[in-house]
């Protein structure tokens, strides 16, 4: 939940001072398409920590209950933390702020619809 609402609201304020942010056609569509991928950088140092968690937790949810390293999500983030520190929890940053620009075309598409709309 935080993340789609930071990511959305981030979207917002970078899109809130270009000109032209209601016109119905390219014109008006040109600045979305900067401001949607621009919103992902500010919002995934906040989403980060959780993604080796979600990620471990899901791996290890195949193996039967006897071989796994975690007891839980807090178990799992307080045992990566401490293991391989504050690193651990931002394993695969980079990658992740690249592969995320289908979720920001989504922002786009909401957006420009609700333009063409008038909603």
């Amino acid at each position: 939940f935080v993340y789609p609402a930071v990511h959305l609201g981030s979207f917002k304020q970078s899109r809130a001072p270009t000109p032209n942010k209601t016109h119905k056609g390219f014109i008006g569509a040109l600045p979305a398409f900067g401001a949607g991928p621009a919103a992902r950088p500010v919002v995934m140092p906040f989403n980060s920590p959780f993604d080796p968690v979600r990620r471990r937790m899901m791996l290890q949810s195949e193996k039967p209950k006897a071989d796994r390293l975690y007891k839980g999500s807090f178990d799992c983030f307080f045992k990566v933390l401490q293991k391989e520190g504050l690193k651990g929890m931002y394993k695969g940053l980079l990658p992740e702020m690249f592969r995320g620009v289908g979720g920001s075309l989504v922002i786009v598409i909401y957006d420009r619809i609700k333009v063409i709309f008038n909603m």
